[in-house]
């Protein structure tokens, strides 16, 4: 989800409709940005001001999420950095869930209190892994949860189908480094599974735009990654695994294409 926010390519209002009927469907006080939504309306505010992390993110500056996320966690160190963005993970998802109940159910006022309480819980359940371990305690990521990759360059993409459309964003990233690319597309397409795929070929594109030939490609879809090691696991280099850390296929970079 803060990916998502991040890339801005989540659909309000200012995406989706004219700006003379575009309005917060929370607090009905200013135009609907991601910006807005989620750090600016007075209802969301109480709710970080509430969250297990007590935040004041209307005081936090920024002119995209991006920024105010950055702003955010700069000053803490790595194991408090875990935690808020975890924290900050939580509130995003219960609040686009909720911004989304309120447009479709025609609900006349969201209720505080029932979304700090699902936040609250959806925290703790989260900062508790295993046998009662705190995942708060490790500072760095379990290896369970992501995969174990052997370039330093890697490209992580998803995307969201509804409806004969789809979206899909792209983040590359250098290891060691603090260097980071973000991408979006959207179009029409047919299918779920044809979504991920074009996930896939934009991560490609911008692998073969920017000169990238050695690297690991990052995508949730277990099918998708499994289909194409089934068909091409003879034809190696650049490294596939899914975000499960289930399986690597290589693929030569001067042949790649070929398995779209």
């Amino acid at each position: 989800m803060i990916w998502r926010a991040c890339s801005d390519v989540l659909p309000t209002g200012d995406r989706i409709l004219s700006l003379e009927v575009n309005s917060c469907p929370v607090c009905h006080s200013a135009p609907e940005t991601s910006l807005h939504l989620f750090t600016r309306c007075n209802f969301v505010v109480a709710l970080w001001f509430t969250s297990p992390m007590l935040v004041r993110i209307d005081t936090i500056p920024g002119n995209n999420i991006s920024e105010v996320i950055r702003n955010l966690c700069s000053s803490l160190d790595p194991a408090c950095r875990v935690k808020m963005l975890g924290c900050i993970g939580v509130i995003l998802d219960c609040l686009w869930k909720t911004r989304n109940k309120f447009i479709h159910s025609l609900a006349s006022i969201p209720c505080l209190d029932s979304v700090r309480k699902e936040i609250t819980s959806r925290f703790h359940e989260m900062s508790t892994i295993g046998d009662g371990v705190p995942l708060m305690k490790s500072n760095r990521l379990s290896t369970t949860v992501f995969p174990k990759l052997y370039t330093d360059k890697c490209i992580l993409v998803d995307e969201s189908y509804l409806d004969g459309r789809f979206g899909c964003a792209l983040l590359s990233l250098v290891r060691g480094s603090f260097d980071w690319w973000r991408c979006s597309s959207s179009s029409a397409c047919e299918s779920a599974l044809e979504a991920e795929m074009q996930a896939m070929v934009l991560g490609l594109q911008w692998a073969s735009l920017n000169h990238w030939d050695n690297l690991s490609l990052i995508s949730d879809s277990k099918v998708l990654v499994e289909a194409i090691r089934a068909k091409a696991a003879r034809m190696c280099n650049v490294e596939w695994q899914n975000s499960k850390g289930e399986g690597f296929l290589s693929v030569n970079p001067n042949s790649f294409w070929a398995l779209i």
